[in-house]
C-alpha cells in the first residue's frame, strides 16, 4: 500500500496529543474525528473502492497505529501495508447527508484498538450509487487542518478517477515522519527550548485558581457542556474586529477573558490557547496532527476595551510563535519553575477559536454600525443554548471552543460542574453574548 514503513518516536504534537489518550482511556471514543466527504457527480462504487487506498498510500499517517514500547515510551508504527474495512450503507428513508451523518456517529462510537489503522471506511449509497464517503480517523493522527486536507485531497483523487486524469502530486504532502527530522535537530531543539523559556516566562504571571469552587453540588456527570448558537454574536465581533482591526477570534477571548477574571476574582487571566501551527508551506501541508496548546495571560483590570482588544491581539501573536515545543521541554520548565518559586499556576483553563483569522476576511467590507446595530437586534432573539456530550473526564475544568458555521457563531463550554455548574456555563455563555453585542450597540453610537 505504502512505501515506507517503521517504528518511531512521535511528534511533539502527538506527544502532545498523548495526554488526551492517557487521561481518558479506555473511553477514547471521544478522540474519534468524523470526515464526511461528497462524492462528485458520475463516480460509481469501483471508483470509491479505488481511491481509499489510494487516499491511504499517499497519507502514511492514516495507516500509522500507536503503540508502548517495553519501556513504556509511546511510538508510532508506520504500516507498509493493512486492511480497510469499508462499510456499505444504503439511504433508507432519510436524506443521504443525514445517512451519512448518523453513519458517521456510529463508526465514532469505538474506540480505536492497536490492531486497527488510524482510520475506518464507509460508503453512503443512494440507488447502488454513492453519494458519500465516510472516514473515521483517530485524532492522535488527524487534527481539523489535516481533515480539511484529507478531504480535499480525497475529493480530488475521485476527480481524478473517474475522468481518467493523473492524481494529484503526492510529493507536496507532508508526513510526521518527515516532521521528525526538524524537530530531532539542532533548529527544532532551539525552537522547543524558546518556546518552552515563554511557558516559563508567562505562566508565571497565572494567578494559582482560575475558578472558585461552584455554590452547587458537582454533576452526574461530573463534566458538562453546553453550547450558544448565535449569529447576533458574529455580526456584533465581527463589526468589533473591523472597528478595533482585529479579528473576531479576537475580540471573543478578550471578552471570555474578562469573564473568568470577575469570576475568579483576579485581575488578569491565564489560559492555554490551542495553537494549529500551521504556519508554512510544509506545516499547510502536512498530513497528521500540529495542535499544541500554548499559555496566554491576559490583564483586565485598569485597561479600556480597546487597550484590551489590542493586548489580546498581540499575545495570540506571541503566544502563537511558541506554540511548537517537546512537551518534554516544557514539563522540565515548569519544574524548575515550581522549585525556584514555589509557584503552582492553574494551567486548567483552555480556547480554542476555529474562527476567520484574516481581519478583512473576518470582517468583511467593514459592515456599517447603524446597519449592524440593527441586525445585531434583530438576531438576538433568535439564540439558542444545547446541550452537548461531554466525556467523563478532562484534564481542561474550564474549555471554551468557537466556530463559525453557516447560521452563525458557535461558543461551546465544558466544563467540570466542581467549579462551574452547567446553569453557570449557560450564564457565562449569555453574559458573553451579551457584553459583546453591547460593545457593539455603544459602538455604533459614538
Amino acid at each position: 500500500m505504502g512505501s515506507r514503513s517503521g517504528t518511531h518516536p512521535l511528534t511533539w504534537a502527538q506527544k502532545w496529543m498523548w495526554r488526551a489518550v492517557t487521561s481518558q482511556a479506555p473511553r477514547l471514543e471521544r478522540l474519534n474525528v468524523p470526515v464526511i466527504v461528497q462524492v462528485p457527480s458520475g463516480c460509481d462504487l469501483a471508483d470509491v473502492l479505488v481511491a481509499l487506498p489510494i487516499l491511504l498510500e499517499r497519507h502514511e499517517s492514516l495507516r500509522t497505529r500507536f503503540t508502548v514500547d517495553e519501556s513504556g515510551t509511546p511510538r508510532q508504527v508506520v504500516a507498509r501495508a493493512g486492511e480497510l474495512d469499508v462499510q456499505l450503507r444504503e439511504v433508507g428513508d432519510e436524506t443521504d447527508d443525514k445517512c451519512a451523518q448518523r453513519l458517521a456517529e456510529e463508526m465514532s462510537a469505538v474506540p480505536f484498538t492497536v490492531p486497527e489503522l488510524s482510520v475506518r471506511g464507509g460508503v453512503v449509497t443512494s440507488a447502488g450509487v454513492p453519494a458519500f464517503v465516510v472516514l473515521v480517523a483517530f485524532h492522535m493522527a488527524v487534527d481539523g487542518w489535516s481533515v480539511r486536507n484529507l478531504s480535499e485531497d480525497l475529493a480530488a483523487i475521485l476527480q481524478a478517477s473517474f475522468r481518467g486524469l493523473p492524481y494529484p502530486p503526492a510529493s507536496a504532502i507532508g508526513q510526521p515522519i518527515d516532521r521528525l527530522a526538524y524537530e530531532l535537530g539542532t533548529e527544532g531543539k532551539e525552537a522547543s527550548n524558546e518556546a518552552a523559556r515563554h511557558w516559563e516566562r508567562t505562566v508565571a504571571h497565572f494567578p494559582t485558581r482560575m475558578l472558585p469552587r461552584s455554590t452547587s453540588a458537582p454533576e452526574t456527570p461530573r463534566f458538562q457542556e453546553r453550547c450558544l448558537h448565535s449569529a447576533a454574536l458574529t455580526v456584533a465581533s465581527r463589526m468589533l474586529a473591523a472597528r478595533h482591526r482585529v479579528t473576531p477570534g479576537t475580540v471573543v477571548l478578550a471578552f471570555a477573558s474578562e469573564l473568568l477574571a470577575r469570576r475568579s476574582g483576579n485581575t488578569g487571566c491565564g489560559v492555554l490557547m490551542f495553537s494549529h501551527n500551521r504556519f508554512d508551506d510544509s506545516t499547510a501541508n502536512l498530513s497528521g496532527i500540529m495542535t499544541q496548546s500554548v499559555p496566554m495571560y491576559l490583564q483586565v483590570e485598569g485597561l479600556s476595551l480597546p487597550e484590551r482588544l489590542k493586548q489580546t491581539q498581540r499575545a495570540g501573536l506571541v503566544a502563537s510563535a511558541s506554540g511548537q515545543y517537546d512537551p518534554e521541554h516544557v514539563h522540565v520548565a515548569l519544574r524548575n519553575l515550581a522549585r525556584r518559586t514555589g509557584l503552582q499556576p492553574d494551567l486548567s483553563c483552555g480556547v480554542n477559536l476555529t474562527l476567520p483569522e484574516d481581519r478583512e476576511d473576518a470582517a468583511g467590507a467593514a459592515p456599517d454600525p447603524r446597519s449592524a446595530a440593527k441586525e445585531v437586534r434583530r438576531l438576538l432573539p433568535s439564540t439558542r443554548v444545547t446541550t452537548q456530550k461531554a466525556p467523563d473526564w478532562d484534564d481542561m475544568r474550564f474549555y471554551l471552543s468557537a466556530r463559525a458555521e453557516p447560521d452563525g457563531m458557535s461558543v461551546s463550554l465544558r466544563a467540570d460542574t466542581f467549579v462551574l455548574s452547567s446553569a453557570e456555563a449557560v450564564h457565562l455563555l449569555r453574559q458573553l453574548e451579551r457584553l459583546i453585542a453591547e460593545a457593539a450597540l455603544d459602538a455604533a453610537q459614538e
